[in-house]
């Protein structure tokens, strides 16, 4: 049996949400294609990659200090591999009765280090989406919610931002935004013309 990867498209830009995909390469939120017609002239580029780009500058900082923690982990890995070397080499000469306590040793640390090293992951990437969503809402704040429009910090961010036509709600037909869909409720996200 293989093993299966979740592949979690990035939802389209609808009537109702704008989608900007991140560009992992350029460690940027594509916003290209966005022109002021996407929100009926409600928003101007300028105005949209403004917020853009504090988002990334807030997403960046706090993926700084992720990359920190995995480098300690690993850091940590290295030098407790060189340690049960260490030991092993010690008490194959001199105790082998203790073989068994530097392997259980070992592992204890191993599975130590991975679960904080996990649990710091979560709590920064908690921490960062959280820092992402105050930025929106300042934004929503100062001018985006009085047009109608209102940024929203999705599940699966960082893998994109959405910028929520409000306004569109009072038309006939309007539908949640992608992210309040029902659909979404797993990790799995398939576009509603594909469902």
């Amino acid at each position: 049996m293989g093993h299966h990867r979740r592949i979690i498209a990035i939802p389209p830009t609808t009537a109702y949400t704008v989608i900007f995909p991140f560009d992992a390469a350029g460690k940027r939120y594509d916003c290209g294609f966005y022109s002021p017609g996407l929100t009926d002239g409600r928003a101007s580029a300028r105005e949209i990659n403004q917020v853009l780009a504090e988002i990334e500058a807030t997403r960046a900082s706090m993926a700084s200090k992720i990359v920190r923690l995995v480098c300690l982990w690993i850091l940590f890995i290295f030098v407790t591999v060189g340690l049960f070397v260490a030991g092993l080499l010690s008490t194959v000469g001199g105790s082998p009765g203790l073989i068994p306590f530097v392997v259980v040793g070992f592992f204890v640390l191993v599975i130590l280090a991975s679960y904080f090293m996990i649990k710091g992951l979560q709590k920064n990437s908690n921490e960062m989406k959280k820092k992402c969503q105050a930025v929106c809402e300042k934004h929503n704040e100062e001018g985006f919610a009085a047009r109608g429009l209102r940024w929203h910090i999705p599940v699966m961010f960082p893998r994109w931002i959405e910028l929520w036509k409000d306004y569109q709600s009072q038309q006939p037909g309007y539908i949640l935004p992608v992210s309040q869909q029902p659909y979404l409720n797993n990790d799995l996200y398939v576009p509603p013309n594909q469902v």
